[in-house]
C-alpha cells in the first residue's frame, strides 16, 4: 500500500471470530454519501466505521474527527501524512458517519475504538500509536491515550477546555433544518470552511444530520453556562505520561481559544492567527508539516 491507497480491513460482530479469534471482513466500499464523500474503501469492526491510508508499517496514526463531522475531514491531511510514510486511520465516531453504534454522552465516543486499532494496524507491533483529535474527538483520544500511553497527542482546537462554546452551532448541527441552514452553521467553523464541500457533499451532510442522531449527545454537552466537558484534567494527566500538543486557530467561534492556556507547562501549544475552528482546512500545509515532524516521519 506504498501509493497511500486507502484499505478496508475487517468488520467483527461482538463474538464473530474466524478460527484464529481475528476478525471477518466486510467492506462497504459501494455504500454511498460518506464513502463516496471520502474517496475511500471503507470497513466496519464492531459497529465502528473506519478508512486507512498509507503503508501498513508506516508510523501508526489514528485520527479522531469532531462534532458532526466524518472520517472524510480528514481527507487531506491525512493524504499528506501517507505520503511522509504514515499509516493513518480514520473512525467515524459512535452517532456519526456510517457507524452503527450510538453516542448519547461523550463517554460513548469511544466504543469500539480498541478494535479499530487492532484492525487498522496489522503491521504496528509494538509501537505506541500518534493519536490526532479534533474539538470533541478529544474525549475519546483522551479515554485511549489513559489507556494506553500514546507515542504523541495532538489535539485541535479541543472541547472541554474553557466554558464558552457556540450554543447555536452545537444544537443546530445536531439537527439542521434545511442544507442553507448548515451551510451558514459550517460559515463559523471559520476560514477553509465554505469551499470544503460541494453541494452535493452538504445535501447529503444535511440528510444524514437531520435524523437527529446527535440531539442527545449534543444535549449533554451544554449546560446553562457553557461546556459540560472539562477535559483539562485528563490532559494534564496525559502530558506527564506522553508528548502533547494542542493546535488552536485564534479566530475560533465555535469555543474559545484561550482555554488552552489552562492545559499547563507540559503541553505545547501551536497558534494559527488567521485561523477559525479548524486549522487543518484554513492552513493544511502548515498543520501537515507540524504533524510529520512531531511523528519523525519525512515531509
Amino acid at each position: 500500500d506504498d501509493e497511500g491507497r486507502h484499505v478496508a480491513v475487517a468488520h467483527r460482530r461482538s463474538g464473530d471470530a474466524d478460527d484464529g479469534g481475528a476478525p471477518a471482513t466486510t467492506d462497504r466500499s459501494e455504500a454511498p454519501d460518506a464513502s463516496r464523500a471520502a474517496g475511500a474503501h471503507v470497513a466496519v469492526t464492531d459497529g465502528v466505521a473506519w478508512s486507512a491510508i498509507g503503508p501498513e508499517t508506516g508510523v501508526p496514526v489514528l485520527m479522531l474527527h469532531g462534532f458532526a463531522a466524518d472520517r472524510s475531514a480528514w481527507a487531506a491531511t491525512a493524504q499528506a501524512l501517507a505520503r511522509g510514510g504514515c499509516r493513518v486511520a480514520m473512525p467515524d465516531l459512535p452517532g456519526h458517519g456510517e457507524t452503527d453504534v450510538e453516542a448519547v454522552r461523550a463517554a460513548d465516543l469511544a466504543s469500539g475504538l480498541d478494535a479499530v486499532i487492532e484492525a487498522a494496524f496489522p503491521g504496528r507491533g509494538d509501537r505506541a500509536l500518534h493519536l490526532v483529535a479534533h474539538s470533541l474527538g478529544a474525549a475519546p483520544a483522551l479515554a485511549l491515550a489513559e489507556r494506553a500511553p500514546p507515542a504523541s497527542l495532538t489535539l485541535i482546537a479541543p472541547a472541554g477546555v474553557g466554558l464558552a462554546i457556540d450554543r447555536e452551532f452545537l444544537l443546530g448541527t445536531a439537527a439542521p433544518g434545511s442544507p442553507g441552514e448548515l451551510a451558514h452553521l459550517l460559515r463559523r467553523l471559520g476560514p477553509g470552511a465554505a469551499g470544503a464541500m460541494s453541494d452535493a457533499m452538504l445535501e447529503a451532510l444535511h440528510e444524514r444530520l437531520a435524523r437527529g442522531r446527535l440531539r442527545d449527545l449534543a444535549g449533554s454537552l451544554v449546560g446553562g453556562a457553557g461546556q459540560t466537558l472539562d477535559l483539562v484534567p485528563a490532559i494534564r494527566r496525559v502530558a506527564r505520561a506522553a508528548p502533547v500538543r494542542a493546535l488552536v486557530g485564534e479566530a475560533d467561534r465555535v469555543i474559545d481559544p484561550e482555554g488552552v492556556r489552562r492545559l499547563g507547562p507540559r503541553v505545547a501549544v501551536h497558534h494559527f492567527p488567521d485561523a477559525g475552528h479548524v486549522p487543518h482546512w484554513a492552513e493544511p500545509k502548515a498543520v501537515a508539516e507540524l504533524l510529520l515532524a512531531a511523528f519523525g516521519a519525512r515531509p
